[in-house]
C-alpha cells in the first residue's frame, strides 16, 4: 500500500494486492480523513484485476467502483471496502 497526502488534506492510497505471481487486484482510492474518529473515508474508489501473460502482457479487466474506509488503530491500520466480504489488517514493519 501506498499513501500520498495531498496539500488539501485528502488522501490518494494505492493498494496493490497479489493473488498470484501472474494476478495483482490493484485500488486506486481518494479519499479525506477525519481526525476525530481516526477513519479516512472515501466513495469513489477505482478497482481493477491486473494480469500478466508469459511474454508480460498485461490485461485489465474487473473494473469497478468501490467505496469503504480506513481505521486507525495504534500502529495497525483496518481496511474495509465494498469489493471484499471480509477487512484487511495492515500493520507497518520497521525499516
Amino acid at each position: 500500500m501506498d499513501v500520498k497526502k495531498n496539500e488539501d488534506g485528502s488522501y490518494d492510497i494505492l493498494v496493490s494486492w497479489g493473488s498470484s505471481a501472474s494476478e495483482t487486484s490493484t485500488w486506486e482510492i481518494h479519499g479525506t480523513y477525519d481526525a476525530q474518529s481516526g477513519t479516512l473515508t472515501y466513495d469513489n474508489g477505482k478497482y481493477s484485476v491486473h494480469t500478466w501473460d508469459e511474454k508480460d502482457n498485461e490485461t485489465i479487466s474487473g473494473e469497478e467502483t468501490t467505496k469503504g474506509s480506513f481505521s486507525n488503530e495504534g500502529d495497525k491500520l483496518r481496511w474495509k471496502d465494498s469489493k471484499n466480504s471480509g477487512e484487511g489488517l495492515f500493520v507497518r514493519i520497521s525499516d
